[in-house]
């Protein structure tokens, strides 16, 4: 079956995948992401806001918004974090939130952080390739599992999307042991059941298909069991799973006490809209015991056809690590920052004599522009304000000059500006 040989089997450590990367527009996916937080993690209404302004602003930083394709991961988004939380002038209500935000992406690094170390997932092939998700939710907590189905099925679902041709098989997820995802009692803790539900009803139509297993049907969810097309059971030996599953199949009272007898290779198949039938399924070796490492070097040859960007600073994080300069992220370009930087430093070093409002007169800003600017260079360390007194009835004037830091940052900053 050529739909076998293309397919991906990924767990968590093989696996690639960024759940800030943007798959279509960059304020709809972080505010969905916001939501899924909240829903799954029981983040307060106000937690939820800060942390959507938290993950705009690391956008911006990122260039998202101008195109590029570099997205932060959630490590950059807890380093962001870690520090705002470090900040002199937050109040203690704020921090809380932030902490409560830091516990959530602790636990997901910690359970799921190989999968998440990444600017971009798995994109190359992606639409002709079967993505399989096998036990990738065994062992996490229901928060996390929820959290990670609803964003695989959005991403499966808006790849199907993005072609406009209409009922045609593009992609297939297979969810193997699918009570994990979808049971009837998710619903209790998490909203993986509601959205999974809106991606089930109208996924056939986008291209989007899905194979489930699990051995027992009574267990699943409704909608996963109202849209199942095509239908195989094998052998069953529980009366309390015989029933249900024959009449589930379409067959009568007297098909469902052939069940009992129902052997090895054979099967009952059922397609929508024709009556149940007997079928012999090929006998094929199967390796039930599939260690992580074997699966890896099982997939090495398809994963390689496969690419992922690694997590990647951008230009202006950069300068931060060269230098320990944190400069505003709601800057609206790279360029206009640097340039509104180095005039501002150029008149501190070549008029001294300049105080605080002769300073902000030559550069044309208002008192509380310039007021913004000098703190940030305050705080970075690359001015020091000094008080100059001029006799005892004359108010004393307030000076700035460049600290060592600030000469090879104004150094560095020119030589960026004239490049540009």
């Amino acid at each position: 079956c050529p739909y076998v040989e293309d397919m991906v089997a990924l767990n968590r450590k093989i696996d690639k995948f960024n759940i800030l990367e943007a798959i279509d527009d960059p304020k709809s996916h972080i505010q969905f992401v916001g939501d899924l937080f909240q829903q799954d993690f029981n983040l307060k209404p106000e937690t939820k806001f800060m942390l959507v302004n938290y993950m705009d602003d690391l956008y911006k930083i990122y260039g998202v918004y101008e195109g590029s394709k570099n997205y932060p991961s959630i490590f950059n988004l807890k380093d962001f974090l870690l520090e705002e939380v470090n900040k002199t002038n937050i109040s203690s209500s704020k921090k809380k939130k932030i902490y409560t935000c830091l516990e959530v992406f602790d636990s997901l690094i910690k359970n799921i952080g190989d999968m998440l170390d990444c600017s971009t997932g798995y994109t190359e092939g992606r639409l002709k390739k079967i993505m399989f998700a096998s036990r990738e939710m065994s062992g996490l907590s229901s928060n996390i599992q929820s959290l990670l189905t609803k964003l695989r099925l959005r991403d499966l679902h808006r790849t199907c999307f993005q072609d406009k041709e209409r009922n045609k098989l593009k992609t297939i997820g297979l969810f193997d042991e699918v009570k994990m995802s979808f049971s009837k009692n998710l619903h209790q803790s998490t909203t993986s059941i509601d959205y999974g539900k809106q991606i089930y009803t109208q996924g056939r139509s986008s291209g989007f298909g899905s194979i489930i297993t699990d051995q027992n049907k009574e267990g699943l969810a409704d909608f996963v069991v109202n849209n199942l097309s095509c239908q195989f059971c094998f052998s069953l030996s529980s009366p309390h799973e015989i029933r249900p599953m024959a009449f589930s199949l379409g067959c009568n009272e007297e098909q469902v006490k052939q069940f009992h007898n129902l052997k090895l290779p054979y099967a009952v198949m059922s397609l929508t809209g024709h009556p149940p039938f007997l079928i012999r399924i090929p006998r094929m070796p199967v390796a039930k015991q599939l260690s992580d490492e074997a699966l890896a070097e099982l997939m090495k040859t398809r994963l390689d056809n496969l690419t992922f960007a690694p997590t990647q600073q951008p230009e202006r994080l950069k300068i931060k690590a060269s230098f320990g300069f944190n400069h505003e992220p709601k800057t609206k370009t790279l360029a206009e920052f640097l340039k509104e930087t180095e005039s501002f430093l150029s008149q501190i070093k070549n008029n001294p004599q300049f105080n605080i409002s002769q300073l902000y007169d030559s550069l044309k800003i208002s008192g509380r522009r310039g007021d913004s600017l000098k703190q940030r260079l305050l705080d970075n360390g690359l001015i020091e304000e000094s008080i100059i007194h001029r006799g005892e009835r004359k108010r004393p004037s307030k000076n700035l000059k460049l600290t060592s830091k600030g000469e090879k940052v104004f150094i560095w900053i020119g030589k960026k500006v004239k490049a540009a």
